[in-house]
């Protein structure tokens, strides 16, 4: 397992409550909630945490810890994450992580790193670890991999059932500018240099892909600060 780091610089992500789709592996591996504890052992500050299945278009979430932390994935996706690329350390800038620099920023989160999860040399997926502070992962990139090996997270991504990517039933686009889902279109298609209906096809699946709704979604990036 490969680990990468990198850390954010400065939108409201929804206050921290527990995510009840992650449980126990079919093959005894920990909670991710037991996972959690045991990361934030070696790294007091940690937000949370996330476990994706690399997908054709990019990961996806799994399970998480907290709703706040799909959120934050949601970001990361939205902005062509994740994040940390697999190869060298990178600082999240506004310019190329617009949106999730500046959630991250409200949500407390100081820094984020990526895992690989691989199945021999083939990358199957990947874990996102959120915390405060400037640089809170220091000196325990390996005790991390060596915990991350132990939970046995390659046989977990590989025995999580199927995930659907894309909806059973499209909604018609005449609906889609309902709510708050309305008010960011116009703003996201200007950040992402696109027409609306691309827009709104990447909050969709941006949303899909961790896991929230896409109005849940579009609520965060209404409250994100400019």
């Amino acid at each position: 397992m490969r680990t990468t780091n990198s850390t954010t610089t400065g939108g409201t992500v929804p206050e921290l409550t527990t995510d009840t789709t992650s449980g126990a592996g079919t093959d005894g591996s920990p909670t991710l909630e037991q996972l959690e504890r045991d990361v934030r052992a070696l790294v007091p500050d940690l937000v949370g945490l996330s476990l994706c299945r690399s997908g054709p278009d990019g990961p996806v979430t799994l399970e998480a810890t907290t709703r706040r932390v799909r959120l934050l994935d949601a970001l990361q996706h939205l902005d062509g994450g994740p994040a940390p690329t697999r190869d060298r350390d990178v600082t999240i800038s506004r310019a190329r992580w617009p949106h999730l620099a500046r959630g991250a920023a409200e949500a407390g989160v100081g820094s984020t790193r990526a895992a690989t999860v691989c199945e021999g040399e083939v990358v199957v997926g990947e874990v996102h670890l959120y915390a405060a502070g400037d640089d809170p992962f220091a000196g325990v990139a390996d005790d991390l991999e060596a915990l991350f090996d132990e939970a046995r997270l390659c046989t977990r991504v590989s025995a999580a059932p199927p995930s659907e990517d894309t909806p059973t039933q499209a909604a018609p686009r005449s609906l889609r500018g309902d709510g708050k889902v309305h008010r960011v279109i116009g703003q996201l298609s200007v950040r992402l240099g696109t027409d609306p209906i691309a827009a709104y096809d990447r909050l969709e699946a941006s949303a899909r892909r961790a896991g929230v709704g896409c109005e849940d979604l579009a609520a965060v990036l209404v409250d994100l600060r400019p």
